[in-house]
C-alpha cells in the first residue's frame, strides 16, 4: 500500500472520489500504487460488514513499515453517483480515507481511462459506459472541530503553521562585542565545537566473548521516513566532524531520536 493512500494525501497516481457505503457516505481514493483494496478498520466495525476469516498476512508500507491484516469483507457494494461496483476490501487503520480501490479492482474494469488533471475516470461495466468524477478539490477547506478530532484519534498528524516577524537587537555596543570574540578566541579549544574523536585512554574497554561465540543477528529496528532522514542528517554531520567514524565491529549500538522541548531532535 501506498504512502498516499495510508495517509489520505492526493499523490500524482490517485484519485480521490465521493461514494456510499451502506448509508454512509465515504471518500474512496483511487490508488495504482496500491496492490490491494483496503477499508477503514472502524469504519467496517461501525457499518457491521460480514467478515471473512482469513489467513493473516503483512501489509507493507511504502515507507518500509508493516501492518498486519487479519479480515476481509467479500463483494461489499460501493455507490458511485448512481453505479454500483463490487469490491474485496482488507481492513487496515487508514487514516485518511475512509476506501481504498488499488491494482486488485482496476485490473477487473478492464480498460480504463483516466484524467488525473480534471478528475474523471471512465470505464465500461456490463456494457454500459461509466464516468466518475472526483470532483473541484482545489483551494482551501474549514474543517470543523469534529473533523479535526477524528482524523487525530485516527493517528493522523496536525500541523499548525505560524508567520512572525522576528528582529534582532544588538544591545551590545562594539567594545564590549570584541571582549566577546576576544574571550571566545582565547578559549576557543574549550567553547569551540569538538571535533574529531576524544584522546586515547590508558586501557581501553573489551568485551570478552565466549570461545567461537558469534555476533547476534537482529533485524534494524525501522524508524518513520522523518525521523530516518534526521537520524541520516545528524550521522553526517558527526561523520564530517570527526565526532564519530564508520566501524567494522559486528556488533551495533541502538539509536534512540529523543524529541526536544524546542521541536529539535537529539541523537542518543
Amino acid at each position: 500500500i501506498s504512502m498516499h493512500a495510508m495517509a489520505g494525501i492526493r499523490g500524482l497516481r490517485t484519485m480521490r472520489l465521493p461514494a456510499w457505503v451502506k448509508d454512509r457516505r465515504v471518500i474512496v481514493l483511487v490508488d495504482n500504487g496500491s496492490s490491494h483494496n483496503f477499508i477503514n478498520t472502524d469504519l467496517s466495525q461501525k457499518l457491521k460488514l460480514p467478515t471473512t476469516k482469513i489467513e493473516p498476512f503483512e501489509v507493507r508500507v511504502a515507507n518500509g513499515e508493516r501492518l498486519q491484516c487479519t479480515e476481509s469483507f467479500r463483494k461489499v457494494p460501493i455507490k458511485f453517483n448512481g453505479v454500483t461496483v463490487k469490491a474485496d476490501l482488507y481492513a487496515l487503520p487508514l487514516v485518511g480515507p475512509n476506501v481504498v480501490l488499488g491494482v486488485q479492482w482496476l485490473e477487473g474494469l478492464g480498460k480504463v481511462t483516466t484524467d488525473y488533471q480534471t478528475g474523471i475516470m471512465e470505464f465500461n461495466s456490463r456494457g454500459r459506459q461509466v464516468t466518475l468524477s472526483a470532483g473541484n478539490e482545489k483551494g482551501t477547506k474549514e474543517v470543523g472541530l469534529k473533523s479535526i478530532q477524528r482524523v487525530w484519534r485516527g493517528g493522523g498528524q496536525i500541523f499548525a503553521v505560524v508567520v512572525e516577524n522576528i528582529e534582532a537587537h544588538m544591545d551590545q555596543d562594539e567594545q564590549q562585542q570584541g571582549d566577546v570574540r576576544n574571550f571566545l578566541g582565547e578559549f576557543e579549544g574549550v567553547l569551540g565545537e569538538p571535533k574529531g574523536l576524544p584522546p586515547h585512554r590508558e586501557f581501553d574497554d573489551r568485551i570478552p566473548l565466549i570461545n567461537e561465540q558469534h555476533a547476534i543477528h537482529i533485524h534494524p529496528y525501522r524508524y518513520a521516513h522523518f525521523q530516518k532522514t534526521e537520524i541520516e542528517r545528524q550521522v553526517a554531520e558527526m561523520l564530517e566532524s570527526g565526532l564519530i567514524q564508520h566501524s567494522k565491529s559486528p556488533f551495533s549500538s541502538p539509536v534512540l531520536l529523543a524529541k526536544k522541548k524546542d521541536g529539535t531532535w537529539r541523537l542518543l
